[in-house]
């Protein structure tokens, strides 16, 4: 069986001008925030609230896009759909908009693998 290792939460900020996302929301969940020091874990839950309405995002780790999701305003996902992380992975999710007053905010729940792969 698996066990928990924790959770991090992230309020999504305007990105920069300078930035490639510029203008759009984006939580990025750096290792420091996840602050695991394994070498390998999965977030096996996910769940976002307060997104622009009528959204979707984009989640990468690193530079690499894993998903595009819709809807963006509230969303969770499968437990049984695990997220493979490595230590220093940065998980980063980048909305379509940067609509509305206050950012999305975004949970992610970790636990070590069962099966390291």
């Amino acid at each position: 069986m698996a066990s928990g290792l924790g959770d991090a939460n992230v309020t999504a900020t305007i990105a920069g001008a300078t930035s490639q996302y510029a203008g759009r929301w984006v939580a990025a969940f750096t290792p420091a925030v996840i602050g695991i020091f394994q070498a390998q874990f999965e977030c096996y839950r996910i769940v976002i609230r307060g997104g622009p309405p009528a959204s979707t995002f984009d989640v990468y780790i690193g530079t690499r896009l894993y998903d595009s999701v819709t809807p963006g305003d509230t969303n969770s996902w499968d437990p049984n759909q695990t997220l493979k992380l490595n230590q220093g992975d940065t998980v980063t999710f980048v909305w379509n908009s940067g609509a509305g007053a206050a950012g999305p905010e975004v949970w992610l729940y970790f636990q070590a693998p069962a099966v390291l792969t």
